[in-house]
């Protein structure tokens, strides 16, 4: 077996000539400690980093895919969620005890309702769609002010909007609260009832 690009020997029973019941594998890098039952993982399967000791997955598997709760550790990040049918469904990123991304996923991308921070912004939408912003998005800066509140298309501001958004509620308050929310709207009605 290999797992993170590490073979694996295999210490399980072996009944019909596939693994069978609780065991192990020790590869270069990595120990996994779980069951098989007739050839396919399932259950609880741990990874552990073999000089260190580090767990590095602990994740519910069925039929030899991720299904269910799961927990990573690598480059001094935490990854949570949950997992269905070997693809993420839902991710929480921590780094340093901070969250710093978290939402729903579909193919391994945020897919509906996600918060990420990206180059010193935060991007929060109930709209992302396969990784990009296509709908209502705000975009806040380090200090959670919010630089952007409105339509986006690639995950590019097109269209400042007064849109409401149930799981938008908090930051369209924080929107409205912005002295110059409401601007250039105010500056184009002045302008186009002048007359």
């Amino acid at each position: 077996m290999i797992i993170f690009n590490d073979e694996l020997e295999m210490h399980w029973d072996v009944i019909d000539g596939v693994s069978h019941g609780n065991g192990y594998g020790v590869g270069d890098k990595y120990i996994l400690v779980g069951e098989f039952m007739y050839g396919s993982l399932w259950g609880d399967v741990h990874v552990y980093n073999k000089v260190t000791g580090q767990l590095i997955l602990s994740a519910e598997f069925e039929a030899s895919l991720p299904h269910g709760d799961y927990l990573m550790n690598y480059d001094g990040i935490t990854e949570t969620g949950m997992y269905k049918d070997g693809k993420k469904h839902f991710v929480v990123k921590r780094q340093h005890g901070r969250v710093f991304e978290y939402g729903f996923c579909k193919d391994n991308e945020f897919h509906g309702f996600a918060c990420i921070e990206a180059g010193g912004k935060i991007y929060t939408s109930p709209h992302w769609d396969h990784g990009v912003i296509n709908g209502l998005g705000c975009i806040q800066d380090a200090n959670n002010d919010v630089i952007f509140y409105g339509l986006m298309e690639n995950s590019i501001p097109i269209m400042e909007t007064n849109d409401i958004h149930p799981l938008m509620l908090h930051k369209y308050e924080l929107a409205k609260s912005d002295l110059f929310f409401d601007l250039p709207r105010s500056c184009a009605e002045f302008v186009l009832n002048k007359n």
